[in-house]
């Protein structure tokens, strides 16, 4: 499976690991996958898009039900029926995407098997994350600490 997080948007401007293709914040709910060398967006104009494995799921498992249901307007969705760019509800405009994940996690047709990789995408995703967070703030620190110690050394020593 391919490494997404499900989650939502939060605290993006306080978050300091930003995406080297598109320099935007890679913050929960982003869709994520590891190059090798860095972690990056997999669609960095939509960086909450649904990765590969969800829509392979979808597309074998959840074709004849529906998918997602809009909050504000309760309108239910089959897959069929949304744009697969954009993820919106036709009526009113909202963001489909959790709703979407929330099925993948729940959905009752999905053999264990996959449900369980499902899951186990979500998690190693949220690590990912969290990780190139970690290592952003130890990073942040150790700079600061370098240039503390850079301004200490160019202090012209007072004598007593």
């Amino acid at each position: 499976m391919g490494l997404t997080d499900l989650g939502g948007d939060m605290l993006k401007e306080s978050y300091g690991v930003r995406c080297p293709k598109c320099s935007q914040a890679i913050v929960d709910g982003d869709t994520v996958v590891w190059t090798g060398a860095r972690i990056v967006h997999l669609d960095c104009r939509r960086p909450r898009a649904l990765n590969f494995d969800e829509v392979a799921v979808l597309f074998a498992y959840c074709w004849d039900h529906a998918v997602a249901e809009c909050v504000p307007c309760g309108r239910r969705y089959r897959q069929i029926e949304l744009d697969s760019e954009l993820l919106r509800c036709a009526k009113c405009g909202s963001a489909l995407i959790d709703s979407i994940r929330a099925h993948l996690h729940d959905c009752g047709l999905l053999p264990p098997t996959i449900r369980r990789r499902v899951l186990e995408a979500y998690e190693r995703s949220r690590i990912l994350v969290k990780l190139a967070q970690q290592l952003s703030d130890g990073a942040d620190v150790l700079a600061r600490e370098v240039e503390a110690r850079l301004h200490a050394t160019r202090e012209p020593h007072r004598v007593r």
